[in-house]
């Protein structure tokens, strides 16, 4: 395959994965994970959770062919883009303030 064409494959979408950031750049993630008898928490970087190497990759004729930009520039970057996926985003940025079941939402942009 050629060299420009990314290998890790995200079966959950970064945008998507981007709603439960715990940094404001909205880079990272709080995970959790079981060694032994002790629970590990970590911050970790949104590139490198929810992918496998080559997942969107099969061979035709011998030769490795990727359908990740297809799924990316078809699906995922109209979907992150839309008012849908912005207005995810918002909602991620709400905070439970009133103690209802209900978030309080402050946008930036009104």
């Amino acid at each position: 395959m050629p060299q420009n064409i990314p290998r890790d494959h995200h079966y959950v979408p970064q945008f998507y994965l981007r709603n439960f950031a715990t940094d404001p750049e909205k880079q990272k993630l709080t995970t959790v994970a079981k060694h032994g008898h002790v629970a590990v928490w970590a911050k970790r970087s949104i590139k490198s959770l929810g992918f496998e190497r080559d997942l969107y990759v099969s061979m035709r004729n011998g030769v490795p062919v990727s359908v990740e930009n297809i799924i990316n520039e078809r699906i995922e970057t109209p979907i992150s883009e839309s008012d849908v996926g912005q207005a995810r985003q918002r909602q991620s940025r709400c905070a439970r303030q009133d103690g209802q079941a209900n978030p309080v939402c402050i946008d930036p942009a009104s």
